[in-house]
């Protein structure tokens, strides 16, 4: 199981004033700002880019990335879990396409089209994509490759006792070698590497 820690360890009982809704709950983006900044990213990577809400806010907010890659898939892919078809954007990344720090990459099958030579060195990633238990473990695997140490890896929608996404099936399952950590009162999970 997940070990959960308290969410004002990491940035704060509050999210900012200026935290967009959308995919993420209330405080989540302050809290993923948080954990970002623990770490002092120049390059990191989303697996899941969707409008790019994420990445035009973290990009506001952590000024030492220069470079955010926004990994999505094509209009018109068919999700594998049903629950996420209308997650599939029409115009992926286009609230971050216009930041020079921001690169968008469409593959056929998203993340499972790349590998860590596509990704390079990362200092962190946050994964957002494909919930399937198949998805989780591609985009965690890639992830593990790609970030150095010191980094981290940040996951969205761990919901422990899911039944219908694979991420808590998934991170719940993996060897208790690694120590994966839970934000209490978010739906976000993350390992420092």
């Amino acid at each position: 199981m997940v070990e959960s820690i308290a969410r004002a360890c990491i940035i704060g009982p509050r999210p900012r004033d200026d935290e967009p809704k959308g995919f993420l709950w209330e405080g989540e983006l302050s809290v993923l700002v948080g954990l970002l900044r623990a770490v002092s990213p120049v390059r990191m990577a989303e697996t899941g880019v969707n409008t790019g809400r994420t990445a035009a806010y973290v990009l506001r907010h952590v000024p030492s990335i220069v470079e955010y890659m926004g990994v999505d898939v094509p209009t018109g892919y068919v999700t594998p879990l049903s629950v996420q078809c209308q997650e599939v954007p029409t115009n992926p990344g286009f609230e971050a396409i216009r930041n020079p720090k921001f690169r968008l990459v469409i593959k056929p099958r998203g993340s499972y089209d790349l590998g860590p030579t596509d990704l390079g060195e990362l200092d962190a990633m946050f994964i957002d994509g494909d919930h399937s238990a198949e998805g989780v473990a591609n985009d965690t695997k890639l992830a593990l490759e790609c970030v150095r140490p010191g980094g981290v890896v940040v996951w969205h929608d761990y919901y422990p006792g899911d039944k219908w996404l694979g991420v808590a099936k998934y991170l719940d399952e993996l060897p208790m070698t690694r120590r994966i950590l839970r934000v209490q009162g978010t739906c976000l999970a993350y390992l420092p590497v």
